[in-house]
């Protein structure tokens, strides 16, 4: 298993009016003129994101996000899920089974 301390999610700027989040997985988000704040459903599951990238998907689109996918992401930890009670007022549904 990686260390969550080493890998990290990084942004780049891709046009005039957006920006490409790339997950430590490789994952990229983009976000067009209102970013990702807007963004209510997320589908990750079974991908290889890592407790950081949940924190950053958290901060990024936490303040609308209602329902997000984490099936079968089997490197999260419980701090990931912390990340997501913090950051996603709105969450109403998380998938984590395996």
């Amino acid at each position: 298993m990686a260390d969550d301390k080493t890998e990290g999610t990084r942004a780049e700027v891709i046009g005039p009016d957006s920006t490409k989040y790339v997950l430590s997985t490789g994952l990229t988000i983009s976000g067009g003129p209102k970013g990702l704040k807007s963004l209510k459903s997320l589908h990750l599951g079974y991908t290889m994101i890592i407790d950081h990238d949940v924190k950053m998907i958290g901060t990024l689109c936490g303040e609308n996000l209602v329902s997000l996918d984490l099936s079968g992401c089997t490197r999260l930890t419980p701090t990931g899920i912390q990340f997501l009670e913090k950051l996603c007022p709105k969450l109403e549904c998380l998938y984590i089974y395996e």
